[in-house]
């Protein structure tokens, strides 16, 4: 998205013109689903853009970067009321899930953990009372930064927990690997494959 308007720019190109017409190449696209890009998606391109030309006009003690934004009518983000599952229905959603990730699943839920945190987890993080997080998986590479400074937790491990990991342990012991929960081929779960194994379930079973 970036490459058409920003390739080759001087930091006197930068102006609310250009910022508009960026604005008005991001309102016309599509996502993978063919449909046009999402408030929430448009937002989240603008944030790292405004941090890397403040840096840009800091750096090279330029003026001007507050107003290249701060006219620019943004969408709005549409807040959508959350509808969670009742028991009957995870319990309904659990049967269609493939054998392998029931456990992840169950996990998932037991712990709230984000999936980055969860397909990083590592046997040696779990001791006899805690499950620590301290790493993550982003775009399949290993981070000891987490998502927020809170991030790094420890959650105490209850007796279904307890349960679900000697199952998830037992189901994985022939691969040896030092993560919990790998993917059928022994190697850490990449998350866009989660997302796609999610959809087919819910479609199987639905909900």
């Amino acid at each position: 998205s970036l490459i058409p308007y920003f390739t080759k720019r001087s930091l006197n190109d930068f102006n609310p013109v250009l910022i508009k017409k960026f604005l008005g190449h991001l309102q016309s696209k599509k996502n993978q689903f063919n449909k046009p890009l999402s408030a929430k998606r448009i937002h989240n391109i603008l944030i790292p853009l405004r941090v890397i030309v403040r840096d840009a006009f800091i750096e090279y003690d330029w003026t001007g970067f507050v107003e290249i934004f701060e006219r620019l009518k943004l969408p709005k983000v549409k807040k959508h009321r959350v509808s969670p599952f009742n028991y009957k229905e995870w319990e309904t959603l659990m049967e269609f899930m493939p054998k392998w990730y029931k456990p992840y699943f169950e996990f998932f839920v037991q712990t709230g953990l984000r999936p980055s945190e969860q397909v990083a987890l590592k046997w040696s993080a779990i001791d006899d009372e805690y499950i620590h997080i301290e790493l993550s998986r982003v775009r399949n590479q290993e981070k000891d930064d987490l998502k927020t400074a809170g991030s790094n937790r420890s959650i105490s491990l209850t007796a279904t927990l307890l349960q679900t990991l000697k199952t998830q342990k037992e189901l994985t012991k022939h691969f040896g690997s030092p993560y919990v929960f790998p993917n059928t081929q022994g190697r850490p779960i990449l998350q866009d494959k989660l997302r796609e194994l999610w959809i087919r379930t819910m479609q199987k079973s639905k909900l």
